[in-house]
């Protein structure tokens, strides 16, 4: 982690506002200028001053970019955010349209063709089917898959009558 973002961490964890960080950053400057003109300091106070310059020019900056960040929502035109709305709007474009060709082809397509599939078919099948459909091996193998039962066939008894 680099220097600065150590001391712009430091000084959000100290709690210091823009202008307390400004205020104290801008009295280490002038200690540090009135400090070059007098005796030398120790290591560790230049190293203290150093960081502590350091923290208050980070927590400026954290706040000139949080004052950024909040101005720049705020200052957004009308314009910008009723076209996001048109945005908005238009994505929702292609689900209507899929919504009214389902509609369209519901109603072109009628049920016309297949009901008269369905009463031809029942015609032939209620007309009578002659004595070779009975015997042939195939439809008696058709009738056992479709599970459809075979009438029984009328005893000798009942022909006679």
């Amino acid at each position: 982690m680099s220097t600065h973002n150590q001391t712009a961490s430091r000084a959000a964890a100290d709690g210091l506002s823009a202008v307390q960080a400004q205020r104290i950053g801008m009295a280490l400057g002038k200690a540090l200028r009135h400090a070059e003109h007098a005796q030398p300091l120790g290591h560790d106070i230049g190293e203290r001053l150093r960081i502590a310059r350091q923290q208050a020019m980070a927590a400026h900056q954290l706040a000139l970019l949080r004052q950024q960040q909040s101005s720049t929502a705020a200052a957004q035109p009308a314009a910008r955010r009723a076209a996001a709305w048109w945005k908005r709007t238009l994505a929702l474009l292609p689900l209507a349209a899929v919504g009214a060709g389902v509609m369209f082809t519901q109603g072109a397509v009628s049920n016309d063709g297949a009901s008269e599939l369905a009463q031809t078919d029942t015609r032939i099948l209620a007309q009578e089917l002659p004595p070779s459909a009975w015997s042939d091996p195939g439809f008696q193998q058709f009738l056992k898959n479709q599970r459809i039962a075979l009438p029984a066939a009328p005893s000798p008894q009942q022909r006679s009558q």
